[in-house]
């Protein structure tokens, strides 16, 4: 018997700065988890280019924060965990779904490994051969993307291609990952602190493991037709509800374009019940 068709809501949300970017993530989970929202698949980018980092960073021990304001580069902290990246020339995921519209029964691994299933896909229909890292660094982490992976990362010809980060509230599972399109390691160096230079490069971007440049639209239409094949979804391309609207403008001025947030970690916007759990680590 053919498995079911499940229906999605399809957000191509175009190039945003990073702290709308955030607010719209978590504007969507409060959709999803609250207002019983389908489950959500965001196709997005960044402009202008920045800075993000995860939730439990402490951002001015690796970024060189006054560098970045001289420079006029925004950099907002994650709801979710992870390292430093540098969003210039990338195209960027979310996914927001209840465990069980992706097949999803177990823990975290499971949930990464079955979720990261689509960008398998995506790799592989632009003829790269690609796999799980299975294995975590044993070297420090010096707090950056692209010179540490995870077990769960992807990997080609040994090196980690994009990158995921995940958090859950309840039964709903929130994923949202990037990948470059062109290399951006000089541009993130030259932001650095010294102390968080000093790693050897263990990621590569989608132009130099493809050889060719690839544009924006290009990965957006491959991202699209894999999550669609990997998980048996018909999308309904939508716009924003409302309440979603209202909940990013909130959320983007009182929480993700703070220093507060950015700095200290001090969140002033109420959260729904259960937002502040972290499950994502492994």
């Amino acid at each position: 018997m053919a498995e079911k068709l499940k229906i999605f809501r399809l957000l191509l949300s175009g190039r945003s700065n990073p702290y709308y970017n955030m607010a719209f993530d978590q504007a969507l989970i409060d959709s999803v988890s609250s207002l019983d929202s389908s489950p959500i698949f965001r196709v997005y980018g960044w402009r202008p280019y920045g800075v993000s980092f995860g939730f439990n960073q402490r951002i001015e021990n690796i970024l060189d924060i006054d560098r970045c304001r001289a420079q006029g580069i925004p950099y907002v902290r994650r709801m979710t965990g992870g390292s430093v990246i540098l969003h210039r020339d990338d195209i960027s995921y979310s996914v927001i779904s209840k465990k069980e519209s992706l097949g999803i029964k177990g823990g975290v691994l499971e949930s990464y490994k079955i979720i990261n299933s689509f960008l398998i896909s995506f790799y592989k229909s632009l003829g790269l051969k690609v796999d799980y890292a299975r294995d975590k660094d044993s070297e420090n982490d010096l707090g950056v993307c692209s010179l540490f992976k995870e077990r769960y990362d992807i990997i080609y010809k040994g090196l980690k291609i994009g990158g995921n980060a995940q958090r859950r509230r309840g039964g709903v599972i929130f994923q949202h990952g990037s990948i470059s399109l062109k290399d951006s390691g000089s541009q993130l160096k030259a932001l650095l602190q010294e102390s968080s230079k000093g790693g050897r490069e263990k990621s590569i971007a989608l132009d130099r493991a493809l050889n060719r440049e690839i544009k924006f639209k290009e990965a957006e239409g491959l991202l699209i037709s894999s999550f669609k094949n990997s998980f048996n979804v018909e999308f309904k391309e939508s716009r924003l509800l409302d309440k979603e609207l209202s909940n990013i403008s909130l959320l983007e001025r009182d929480k993700y374009a703070t220093s507060d947030w950015n700095l200290k970690r001090r969140d002033y916007v109420k959260e729904a019940p259960g937002l502040a759990q972290q499950e994502d680590k492994l």
